[in-house]
Parts: structure tokens; C-alpha cells; sequence
């Protein structure tokens, strides 16, 4: 059933990130903020469309694989949550910056959920013992 949940999670974040063209509609500025943003999201849709193929045939080294790549990309994401919050971009586009990255890595997050259940226990399953990085996000969901 977690499995099932984490699915529907990547449908409710997929959804959250169509609608931020409400928020801040246009083109974002050029520059060093969109090119990370943009690194990020080829992150998660690489990880997003290879993880159906590593579930489906219990992929155990390719699951490790994906799951250590998530991982590197949510402390990117929360690092870069902070670099947003401290610059000076309009209202704006910082709001939908900030929310399109909390929402690629909330979709990481769920990914990584369901890789696990490829590589750990099943009692173990969206287990996640890992160091907290302290120039990461305080907030860890």
C-alpha cells in the first residue's frame, strides 16, 4: 500500500508543478537560477522514467544506482532552496523557483520510496537512514 501512495504522490506533485504557471506566468530569466533549475528537473525525469523498468524487473544494482543519484539531488534541491530564498529576484519568480524545486524534490523523495522497495526488507521499505546535510533545508519531507 506505501507503494501505492508514493505513485499517487508523484500524480498529485506532477499536477502541483502544471499549475505554477498560475503563480508566475512567462518566461523565467536566463541565467545560473534557471540552468540549476533545469539541472534538477533532467535529474528527477531521468530517474523518473528509468525507475519503472528498474521496479518491474528488481533491478537491485540499478535501483542503488537511482537511489544514490536521488539522493544527490535532493540535497541539491534543498541547497538550492536556500540560494533562492536569498536573492533578489522578484516576488514572483522566487515563489515559483522555490516551489518547483520543493516540488521536484518531493517527486525524488517518492521515487526513491518506491526504488527502495526494490533493495531493502520489505519491514525496511521507504527506510531512509542518511546523515542530515547540514547546508541542506532544515525541512526534511
Amino acid at each position: 500500500m506505501t507503494l501505492v501512495k508514493d505513485v499517487e504522490r508523484l500524480g498529485d506533485y506532477g499536477k502541483n508543478l502544471a499549475q505554477l504557471a498560475e503563480i508566475r506566468p512567462g518566461i523565467f530569466p536566463l541565467g545560473p537560477e534557471l540552468d540549476e533549475l533545469l539541472s534538477i528537473r533532467r535529474g528527477v525525469e531521468r530517474i523518473f522514467s528509468s525507475a519503472p523498468n528498474v521496479f518491474k524487473e528488481a533491478s537491485h544494482d540499478a535501483a542503488l544506482k537511482l537511489s544514490r543519484d536521488g539522493r544527490m539531488i535532493s540535497r541539491k534541491c534543498g541547497r538550492f532552496i536556500y540560494q533562492i530564498g536569498t536573492s533578489s529576484n522578484d516576488a514572483g519568480t522566487t515563489t515559483a523557483l522555490i516551489l518547483g524545486t520543493r516540488f521536484y524534490k518531493r517527486i525524488c523523495g517518492h521515487l526513491l520510496n518506491v526504488l527502495t522497495s526494490v533493495v531493502m526488507p520489505l519491514d525496511k521499505v521507504d527506510y531512509y537512514d542518511e546523515p542530515l546535510d547540514p547546508s541542506a533545508s532544515k525541512d526534511s519531507s
